[in-house]
This record gives C-alpha cells, structure tokens and sequence, in this order.
C-alpha cells in the first residue's frame, strides 16, 4: 500500500513567505516539543517527515501547529504565523485532513 507510514515518510511541506530582504526576510519553522517523538520539521525547509510509526490505537487522530517565524536581527520585530494541521491516523496510515492558517 503507497501510504503505508514509515520513518522519513514526507507528509508536508510548510510554505511561510516574509517580503522583506536579506535576513530579515528569512524564515525558520519550528512544531511544538510534545510532538518531536512523532515529527521532523526541517527548520528552514519546512518539510514534515514522520520520525516513527503512529497507530490508531495511540491516537485517531493528531491536532498541532507549525510555527513560522521570520529572522529580523530586531527581536522585537519578528513576526510569527501558524498553521494548525490535523491528521487521521488510520491503522496503516497517517491522512491530512486539514489546514488552518492564524497569523499573528
């Protein structure tokens, strides 16, 4: 079966755009600690690989966020977007259901 979940298996890629240049401009994503186990986002890539296998018994489905944040050198300009993504965990796959972005 193609969806069957396997480690490293790319789910998505997270896509944040930021118009200012240089620095500033770039963009770091980052998903909260509970799901590191479960999850790899590379940081400047946005790629959400599956790091273990997640069954149905464990959880139904998966609720988190992914953060997106721009690098201005000024800490008190970064701004901040999320996106909270929900998967079904079927009993031999992971399913997006849904994205939601929140900027802030």
């Amino acid at each position: 079966h193609e969806n069957d979940q396997t480690p490293g298996m790319h789910l998505l890629t997270a896509v944040a755009r930021d118009v200012d240049s240089e620095q500033n401009g770039q963009i770091e994503y980052s998903l909260p600690g509970e799901y590191l186990s479960d999850f790899a986002l590379g940081n400047t890539s946005g790629n959400l690989t599956l790091s273990r296998v997640v069954r149905r018994s464990e959880r139904p489905f998966i609720i988190f966020s992914i953060l997106a944040s721009d690098l201005a050198t000024n800490i008190s300009q970064r701004k901040t977007g999320e996106a909270a993504v929900i998967f079904d965990v079927l009993d031999d796959f992971v399913i997006l259901r849904t994205t939601v972005d929140v900027i802030s």
